[in-house]
């Protein structure tokens, strides 16, 4: 399992959201959000729970790794912009390995993003629809 934790802003609850009590399912209803809630959002947790692969066809080098045809690659988060965070080997870098001429996607990855809301009367929680908030991104 991979985690990254995000940095959020300010933003507006664009559909009527349950908010948990922690990052679980199964967690306790906190409170609900109505569609046009402003909310504060605190983090945000990405958990990888199936890292994409992809296999190298022709020798190449990314970021500072010399690899060969034939070679996979394991995409365990989505940075934006092209980038992933990469394990091969042992190791744990970043790079760019989406040009389809050097390699071929296998499998994509999976992954469930937790945000952590604060709504204007203070209470806290978890919510794993992060696409029920507008101004909301992966940076951070």
């Amino acid at each position: 399992m991979s985690f990254r934790v995000l940095y959020l802003s300010a933003v507006g609850c664009v559909k009527a959201t349950l908010i948990r009590s922690a990052m679980r399912d199964t967690a306790p209803v906190s409170f609900r959000l109505k569609a046009g809630e402003k909310v504060q959002g605190m983090t945000g947790v990405v958990i990888t729970t199936q890292p994409g692969i992809v296999r190298v066809l022709k020798k190449t080098t990314l970021a500072i790794v010399s690899l060969k045809r034939g070679d996979e690659l394991f995409l365990l988060t989505n940075l934006g912009e092209g980038f992933s965070k990469i394990w091969f080997k042992g190791r744990i870098f970043e790079g760019d390995p989406y040009d389809e001429s050097t390699y071929k996607t296998i499998r994509g990855g999976k992954a469930v993003w937790w945000v952590k809301i604060k709504n204007r009367k203070g209470q806290v929680g978890w919510s794993r629809q992060p696409e029920n908030f507008g101004n909301v991104d992966q940076c951070g």
